[in-house]
């Protein structure tokens, strides 16, 4: 946090700071009141930019938590088929995932270590859904809860679970595909457009023009 604030306060202060400076060093400089608005977009510029790279990797965080998760249900399921109470089988699946997802694997680790420092395992996936910020892991939180309470198998609803996830996130890839064609009608307009309108048309206007300038 303490990184996060001083460059945000170093990158806002520090590139309007910089701009004035060059400004005031070339041959030509800007004129007010175009310098002090370059000044205050490079101002407001610097001090959001962290944000945005912040926002960058919480998201890539929260990808590959979400595309790792469906296979650690998975896992979660043969360790409990296999005898393993659930809390050894978090800190089981914890272990194998280090290698593939290590941000997962290390996420649930720290679910697991808070249970064992006496945390209720709903509140601890709970924390856990707090921290990544990930829809997944509340419901899973929330099933777990269910679980518990009704008595219910806990194999079959991290399966069903599992399922769930896998038929959501083919409908998000679905979905991102079905949405590339409206996408693609601004680039098309754009650029591939009047390319080929200048390629279809443009030989028949210069024989009109040549015909034209010729008669005269």
């Amino acid at each position: 946090m303490e990184v996060l604030l001083a460059s945000k306060v170093i990158l806002g202060v520090g590139l309007p700071m910089l701009f004035f400076q060059i400004n005031g060093r070339v041959q030509n400089p800007m004129q007010f009141p175009l310098n002090v608005a370059l000044g205050v977009w490079l101002c407001g510029g610097g001090y959001m930019a962290p944000n945005l790279w912040m926002r960058s990797k919480l998201q890539k965080r929260q990808r590959e938590i979400t595309h790792a998760l469906p296979d650690a249900m998975d896992l979660m399921v043969t360790c409990v088929e296999a005898g393993l109470g659930l809390d050894a089988a978090i800190a089981r699946v914890s272990q194998e995932l280090v290698f593939v997802s290590p941000v997962l694997g290390s996420e649930l680790n720290l679910t697991f270590l808070e249970i064992q420092a006496g945390i209720q395992r709903g509140d601890a996936f709970r924390r856990l859904a707090e921290r990544t910020g990930v829809e997944e892991l509340r419901g899973l939180s929330a099933m777990l809860i269910q679980t518990e309470m009704f008595g219910t198998s806990v194999a079959r609803a991290f399966r069903v679970h599992a399922e769930g996830m896998r038929i959501r996130r083919m409908q998000k890839a679905e979905e991102k595909a079905a949405m590339v064609g409206v996408k693609m009608t601004i680039p098309l307009i754009l650029c591939i457009l009047p390319a080929l309108m200048a390629i279809v048309i443009g030989p028949a206007v210069v024989s009109i023009l040549e015909n034209m300038m010729g008669g005269k």
